[in-house]
Order: structure tokens, then C-alpha cells, then sequence
């Protein structure tokens, strides 16, 4: 009859649909493919036939051109046709697979780790749409039937490279740090910067200390004595998220995290204890009696032992002993009032004490000095039992010290303010120069001028009496050379500044009457950065000179060049004058050519921090400045801490030796602590029907050092959430995107995040 059909076709249209849907599509279930002919009633149309046998009323179009017709209107009641009811079903299984395989992929990361095989499931899916549109449904079958097999691939390959192992690395140590590889059963002397691995094991032996830092931005610190195990290490490379354990196996370790997200867990066990971590900052140590500690300063953290769990809270602690429970958390003792020195105060004492308040309970105290504002790196790390501490700085620059307090169980409490002060020990002589009169003088009066410039600040003398500078540092003061029955005298100047630090000249003179045989214009020791030295003078009309046995010509005021070589040469003058009297001198002659050389430590192009340590040493005496200012040097090496100004920094560290032979070297740094801005977003298509692939281009702003060549977004249909994987696409610093929206989902897109980073770590996470 007409618009019926046989109860054994609906039994097979439910059999096929029920086979297609419990087994992946096959060779086999192509094959099995059935047709169904119909006869159009007379008040039936081609949308409920589409409904009925498809399941799809809107497929009706297919059904017309499956079966040749080019409008609706050639349809008339009592016309056959057939109906691919197998294909239809096989292929719509295909997309419907497709599509799912494809946004699972995507979801896991695809377009990062498998772009290739993600962009191809997604081309041919859409080329199997589009034969599906012109109802060539076995072809559609076959290329749906690549999509799964592509879009699994992308699957398999995102869901094995999403996960890798995380760096880790010494990034600071002081004495003895030793490490153990997994695997290996001796122990290993680290090196800075050192790579580490999972299982690995790091230990520091007495008087040393060591700062790990990871791939997370956290960092722990190991104190002395202490032994820790990196357990685990691992990144999810499309998500940036990471899952971190370490533990404790003996002593004290401080433990400081980045942040607190779902992409960072960050685990610390020790023996028989297990943590839930919700803080950023806190402590946890096993002492020699297998007595666990964990101090908190931040959050919460959840300790489990012995089958009973505490939550320890901000600034509490609680011990577990061994194989036992936690005790209830206490409050930890707050740290002590330092007194002395005060914020930002400069010290010239050669010793700095320090003292503070005392705090009721205590056991002692530790205090801690570094030359760096975030105390990675320790000058010092001492326990004292009362309130006061004497140290000696090992040289002039900024410092920072903080303090916390230990309590009667061992449990240290939460850091002080660190306080910033400055040393600037003079143990320089001050700057003593005299342009008058010159080493070792003949003169020919009794009286003359002592002309000279000093250092300011500072008391002066002439032969015991005291002379006062102009504001500039420059003395005159007339002296008297000789009494009359004398022949010789000696001028002694002496400086000394407000340290108590010395500076004396001493110039001995002779008086000769006029008509002396030889007057130099210098002293008797001469050091110059140039060969030939020049020597000048005046000699008595008619005398003969010899300079180191060798006669020379040299009229009454003369100027002489000695072609010397490198190094300290005796040169000796011998004058025979008309009357046959002589005179003898002895000249110490310094050549000195050579260039001091200024070696620096390796020193990286940018960073984000706010001050940078330059270190380095001469292969000379000399004296060293840095833009201007002195820089102390101790056998011949020198440490300076700088800070930074945003964007680049240039430095001139300037050497000169005695000799005046001057070098410099130019230093140049870029400091980048701004995140990428976003200038400009583009979102194609603002929306979907049924699904599709939505495409974000932005682009992006970096006045640093440059942008890093990934980022993430997230976009938002509804309540539903779609994740994707920005990458750089040019060197204009464009970046663009794609997500595959499923086609059960339509609507307006909207961009909830955006986030990048630059090349140093600098995040812009922009939020909807």
C-alpha cells in the first residue's frame, strides 16, 4: 500500500541503526549498506518521508538529488523512490564520530603537538560534509571514514607529546652542594646552573646552602645539612601546567611557590607524611630523631601521618614524630623588632652590630644577610641565642638583612621586613696630590710654595701645622726649606679623613745656591706610560753629563729622551762641571705600556630583576670606576651591585693603573619587567551554526626583549568553553588560533582570555 512499509524494513532500519552505532565503522559495515524503495502517498511529502526513513526531516533536498530530481514539484504522489537509508546512517555515524574525535583532539591540545594531522581530520571532514550536500554518500562514507582515522592519529600524538619533564636547575649554592642521579650510587659535586632531573638527589653538607629553582617560578631552599628528593617533575605543554613533588628526607628546607592554580600542584612528602598544599610559602624539616616539622606562612596545608590529618594554617606549625600523628597546629612565635641598623642607614664602621628586640618564648633567633633584596643567594645564615649580632661585611655596597624567631620545639615563625642598609667602609687613604713641589727638588731659594689638592672632608697638615683647603679641595701654605746653616730639608704632608684612614707625602729637597751643577724638573722616581721617558732640567753653562756611562750632549735647559723598555730601570747621572766639581743622581725610571685588562663574569643580555651584580677582576693594580663611581677592589677583584632602570642600561667600568695607562669596557643590559601588550583582536566568524572552526588573530605590542612563540586563549559560546593555542605567524608580532566548535553548539563567540608571555617570563593574561 502506498506511504506504507513493511514491518520487516522499519525491523531492519532499527537493526542497521543499532549495528552502527555499537561498532566503529568498518569495510564490512560499508558493505552492508541497504537501500529502501518507496512510494510517495497522496498526502505524504518528501520532509516526512526524510523524517521517517533518515531521521533528519530537513534532509529531504538529499533525497532529490539521490534520486535525480531537480525540484520538488517533479514529485508527485505515487512516485518511487529510493531512500539510501545504510549510507545515510553509516555517514552520519562518520560525522557525528568525526566531529567528536576531532574536538577531543583539539581539547587535548592538537593544534599545538599534531597541527598537521588536526587541520587534515578537519578538512576532510568538511570535504565529506560537502559530498553529503550533493548526496554522493558513498564517497562522503569513505573520506568521513579518514577524518576518524586522521582525528585519532591527533589524538594519539597530542595525548603522547602533552606531557614532558620538567626543568629544574642549582641556581644558587654556597659551600658543599652534592647530587645524586638516579641510578647512581656515589655522589657528585654540582656545578651552578646545573640541570636536574626526576629521582634526582641533592644534598648540603654543613656551613651550605642551595636554592632549586623550577620550571614554575617556585623555588626551595635547602639550609645546611639538609638532603631532598626531586620525585617528580612534569608539564602539560598545551594546558602550561605543571605537577611538581619533592621530599624531605633530612633537615631544612624552605619551599616558596609561584602561585597557588589547578596549574601548579606542588607536592612535599616526607617519611610517613603526606601534604595537601593550598599555601605559597612555608617550610618543612626531618631532624636527626625522625621528627617531621612544618611551619607555614601563607594558606593553608593539610598534614596527613599515622592515619590522623591536621590543617595547619597561616603562620602555625605542627611536628609529626616518627611513625606517629600530627600534633595539634600552634601558633609560630612572630620575628623580633630589629633596632639597629635602621632602614636604608649608611655605616662606615669596619663591624656592623646588629640588635633587637626580644621575644618572650623564644629559643633563638636566625638572622640572614644577602648583598640581594629576594635572599637567594646568603652572605650569612646564623642562630643566636640573644638579641644582638656582630658582623664583618666583607667589603662596601647594599645589603639586606631579615630575622625570624625559633620557638621551643624548633619551629622557626615567618620572616621580619627585611631592612636594606648600606656599608661603605673607608679603609682608602684620601686622595693626597701635591703639583708643587716635585720628588726630590734642588732648589735655589729657602722659601717656597707648597701648592697641592685634597680630598674634602678631611684635616691636613704641613710639617705638623694645620692648613685649611678651599671648598674645592685645593692648599697653598709658604714654607720654609732650610736655616741658613743647613743644606737639606724635608716637607711632610699629611691627610687623614673622618675613618681615621692616612694619606702622607714626603719631599725631600736640597738647597743649592745658584750655580749648581744639575736642577731636574722632576723627582727622583719617574713612572711613565710612554717610551721614550722624558727628562728635564737645567745644568751649569760648561758641564759635561753622563747617563749610565754614556756621555750626552745636552744644552743649559734640556729636554732628554731615554729609549727604555718595559719595566724598572736605575739610571744613573753623573754631571762634571767646569771647576772640576761633580754631582751625582740616581733616577728609579718605571715604563709601564700595557693596558690594565678588566675580565667580567658572564652577565645575561636582559632580566626582569631590579638590580644586577657585576663581578669580575684586573689582571693589575688599578683603580676602578663604574659610571663615574669607585668601585673597591680586593686582590684585584671587584663586586658591584647596581640597580636597574626599565628598558636598556649601559655601563662604563673604567680602569687606570699608575701609569695612567686607562681602559674601559661598556656594559650593556636590558631590563624588561612589562608584560606583551594586546593592540589589536579579530575573531572569524563572531559566531557558528552547527558547529565550525572559529579562527583568533591578535597582535601584540613588546617593548622588551621580545614575545615568546606560543600563547593560549579561550572562548566562550553560552556556558560552553573552547580552548585553543595561539602561535606566532609573522615578524610583525601577529599571532593566530583555531578551535573546532562541535556541531552541537551555535551562537555569538565571545573572548574570555587571552594570556602570553615574553621570552623572560613576563605574562599579560587578559580577561574578558
Amino acid at each position: 500500500m502506498p506511504g506504507r512499509y513493511q514491518p520487516s524494513i522499519r525491523l531492519f532500519i532499527c537493526l542497521m541503526l543499532w549495528l552502527l552505532f555499537q561498532a566503529p565503522l568498518s569495510e564490512s559495515a560499508v558493505a552492508a549498506a541497504q537501500q529502501v524503495d518507496v512510494i510517495i502517498g497522496p498526502n505524504e511529502s518528501l520532509r516526512q518521508i526524510s523524517n521517517r526513513l533518515l531521521g533528519e526531516a530537513n534532509a529531504w533536498p538529499l533525497l532529490l538529488l539521490y534520486n535525480g530530481y531537480d525540484n520538488v514539484e517533479e514529485v508527485l504522489p505515487g512516485t518511487k523512490l529510493t531512500v539510501p537509508v545504510g549510507d545515510f546512517i553509516r555517514l552520519k555515524a562518520g560525522l557525528d564520530r568525526s566531529a567528536a574525535v576531532i574536538g577531543k583532539a583539539n581539547q587535548e591540545g592538537a593544534a599545538m603537538l599534531a597541527e598537521e594531522e588536526i587541520n587534515t581530520a578537519m578538512r576532510l571532514r568538511e570535504q565529506a560534509m560537502t559530498l553529503k550536500k550533493q548526496a554522493a554518500f558513498a564517497e562522503a562514507i569513505k573520506i568521513a571514514t579518514q577524518a576518524v582515522s586522521t582525528g585519532e592519529s591527533a589524538l594519539a600524538i597530542t595525548r603522547k607529546g602533552k606531557n614532558r619533564s620538567a626543568r629544574a636547575w642549582l641556581a644558587e649554592k654556597t659551600g658543599t652542594v652534592q647530587n645524586r642521579p638516579p641510578g647512581k650510587s656515589a655522589w657528585e659535586k654540582t656545578k651552578l646552573k646545573q640541570q636536574l632531573v626526576e629521582q634526582e638527589r641533592v644534598r648540603t653538607l654543613a656551613d651550605s646552602r642551595a636554592t632549586i629553582n623550577f620550571e614554575d617560578r617556585s623555588h626551595l631552599i635547602l639550609e645546611a645539612s639538609s638532603l631532598a628528593v626531586i620525585s617528580k617533575m612534569t608539564e602539560n605543554v598545551v594546558r602550561k601546567s605543571f605537577d611538581t613533588k619533592v621530599s624531605v628526607i633530612e633537615g631544612d628546607i624552605l619551599f616558596h611557590l609561584a602561585s597557588l592554580s589547578k596549574r601548579r600542584e606542588f607536592t612535599v612528602n616526607a617519611p610517613g607524611v603526606k601534604t595537601n598544599i593550598r599555601s605559597t610559602s612555608f617550610r618543612a624539616s626531618l631532624d636527626q630523631a625522625h621528627v617531621t616539622r612544618v611551619a607555614n606562612y601563607d594558606g593553608e596545608i593539610d598534614v596527613k601521618a599515622g592515619g590522623a590529618q591536621v590543617t595547619v594554617k597561616k603562620n602555625q606549625g605542627t611536628k609529626i614524630p616518627q611513625k606517629g600523628q600530627p600534633t595539634a597546629p600552634t601558633d609560630l612565635l612572630l620575628p623580633p623588632e630589629l633596632i639597629s641598623p635602621t632602614p636604608d642607614q649608611t655605616l662606615y664602621e669596619r663591624a656592623v652590630r646588629f640588635s633587637w628586640e626580644r621575644v618572650e618564648e623564644a629559643r633563638g633567633y636566625v638572622i640572614e644577610i644577602s648583598r640581594r633584596a629576594d635572599f637567594r643567594s646568603l652572605i650569612t645564615s646564623k642562630t643566636v641565642n640573644g638579641e644582638g649580632y656582630q658582623w664583618q661585611p666583607p667589603g662596601n655596597g647594599a645589603y639586606s638583612v631579615r630575622l625570624y624567631t625559633l620557638d621551643k620545639d624548633k619551629q622557626a615563625g615567618p620572616y621580619g621586613e627585611p631592612r636594606t642598609f648600606l656599608v661603605k667602609v673607608d679603609t682608602q687613604p684620601p686622595y693626597l696630590v701635591l703639583f708643587y713641589p716635585n720628588r726630590d727638588m734642588t732648589v735655589q731659594t729657602k722659601s717656597i710654595e707648597i701648592r697641592g689638592e685634597v680630598e674634602q672632608n678631611v684635616s691636613l697638615e704641613i710639617n705638623g701645622q694645620s692648613v685649611v683647603p678651599d671648598k674645592n679641595g685645593r692648599f697653598k701654605y709658604p714654607v720654609t726649606i732650610v736655616e741658613p746653616a743647613a743644606r737639606a730639608g724635608t716637607i711632610r704632608v699629611k691627610a687623614v679623613d673622618r675613618a681615621g684612614n692616612s694619606s702622607e707625602l714626603t719631599r725631600k729637597l736640597e738647597y743649592a745656591p745658584p750655580g749648581r751643577l744639575l736642577e731636574l724638573d722632576h723627582g727622583s722616581t719617574i713612572i711613565s706610560k710612554v717610551t721614550p721617558v722624558v727628562i728635564s732640567g737645567r745644568l751649569c753653562p760648561g758641564s759635561k753629563v753622563v747617563i749610565d756611562g754614556r756621555e750626552v750632549q745636552l744644552p743649559q735647559q734640556f729636554t732628554h729622551l731615554m729609549p727604555l723598555k718595559e719595566g724598572e730601570h736605575q739610571v744613573q747621572i753623573e754631571v762634571y762641571g767646569p771647576d772640576k766639581s761633580t754631582e751625582k743622581r740616581q733616577l728609579t725610571v718605571v715604563v709601564d705600556t700595557t693596558l690594565p685588562e678588566i675580565s667580567l663574569h658572564d652577565l645575561p643580555a636582559a632580566t626582569v630583576d631590579n638590580d644586577i651584580v657585576i663581578e669580575g677582576s684586573l689582571n693589575e693594580a688599578a683603580a676602578l670606576t663604574l659610571n663615574n663611581v669607585t668601585i673597591e677592589t680586593t686582590n684585584n677583584k671587584f663586586t658591584a651591585t647596581v640597580p636597574l632602570n626599565e628598558g636598556e642600561n649601559e655601563f662604563l667600568l673604567l680602569a687606570e693603573d699608575r701609569a695612567g695607562n686607562r681602559v674601559q669596557r661598556t656594559i650593556r643590559l636590558h631590563r624588561d619587567s612589562q608584560a606583551p601588550e594586546i593592540s589589536d583582536k579579530k575573531l572569524t566568524p563572531s559566531s557558528v551554526q552547527n558547529g565550525g572552526i572559529v579562527q583568533l588573530r591578535i597582535k601584540v605590542i613588546d617593548r622588551g626583549v621580545g614575545t615568546a612563540r606560543v600563547g593560549s586563549f579561550t572562548l566562550a559560546i553560552g556556558k560552553r568553553k573552547f580552548k585553543g593555542i595561539l602561535k606566532e605567524k609573522g615578524a610583525d608580532n601577529s599571532y593566530s588560533g583555531s578551535v573546532f566548535i562541535p556541531p552541537d553548539v551555535s551562537g555569538t563567540i565571545e573572548v574570555r582570555e587571552i594570556e602570553l608571555r615574553d621570552i623572560l617570563g613576563n605574562v599579560q593574561k587578559r580577561e574578558q
